[in-house]
């Protein structure tokens, strides 16, 4: 699996490290967090239980929510965010061995404890000729997942690992979007997404000497960089609010999928 992993630092902000990695590159500093066990009043899901999003003949995500520890709270905080990228994206994809759109497993699974990584996510298999996946794979850490702060951000997480497995950060390179400007920054060179950047960033694009280049990405080549978009979601740090925006949707255009992007942020 092609992963991203995700890592918890003061202030309730999730920064990622490397691909492929299970070591920050720059960990910071983690915050303190209470664990709260699971209530044994909580509904454990039957290891297996899946779950669709969206509408026929839509964008359609096949939640599996695989292994034990799932409690009804955790399950709807991913359904919430598969629903909102079928929500988003609207295009229906050919199947592709069986499967329509996408089969996405998540897993609660011990990392490391409380805070430090919280999870990763990635693509497991691609369509051929068109590279966009069909199958992929979220790890979210078993004890950030009973934490009692996960509510509070535990949907964008899902969401951020799930734009993930559908290639966002990580299917770029295969697919050539991932180039040097001539400073020497790594760029983003979708031209959806080159044409949103200096849309919907005007000041930022506008200073950016090479904003015609591409889209300037963290040193990972995985997300967007986070001084110059902040707390855009396809950031390498998830605060306790987050924006979806048309930079991402955008991005997801370049790799072959359809939105719903318009003028402004989707919420």
């Amino acid at each position: 699996m092609i992963a991203l992993v995700l890592f918890l630092t003061a202030g309730l902000a999730i920064a990622v490290g490397g691909l492929g990695s299970d070591d920050a590159a720059d960990e910071g500093e983690a915050s303190p967090d209470d664990v709260t066990p699971t209530d044994p009043t909580d509904v454990i899901l039957p290891a297996g239980t899946e779950h669709t999003t969206g509408d026929p003949g839509g964008f359609n995500i096949e939640l599996v929510f695989e292994g034990e520890g799932w409690t009804e709270e955790v399950r709807d905080l991913a359904i919430q965010a598969g629903e909102q990228l079928s929500d988003v994206i609207t295009g229906d994809i050919p199947d592709h061995n069986g499967i329509d759109d996408i089969r996405i497993g998540l897993r609660l699974d011990a990392i490391d404890g409380i805070s430090g990584v919280l999870g990763r996510g990635g693509p497991d298999s691609l369509r051929p000729g068109s590279l966009i996946p069909n199958q992929g794979s979220v790890i979210i850490d078993s004890a950030d997942a009973q934490s009692s702060s996960f509510a509070t951000y535990g949907e964008d997480l899902f969401l951020h690992e799930m734009l993930h497995a559908l290639g966002f950060g990580t299917t770029w390179d295969l697919q050539g979007l991932v180039q040097q400007a001539p400073d020497g920054s790594d760029r983003f060179t979708g031209t959806n997404a080159i044409a949103e950047y200096q849309e919907s960033f005007p000041t930022e694009a506008a200073a950016d000497p090479h904003s015609s280049f591409g889209v300037p990405l963290a040193s990972d080549e995985g997300h967007w960089d986070e001084p110059v978009f902040g707390t855009e979601i396809g950031t390498p740090l998830l605060s306790s609010s987050n924006v979806l925006s048309e930079l991402t949707l955008a991005s997801l255009e370049d790799l072959g999928y359809q939105t719903i992007r318009v003028a402004g942020a989707v919420t």
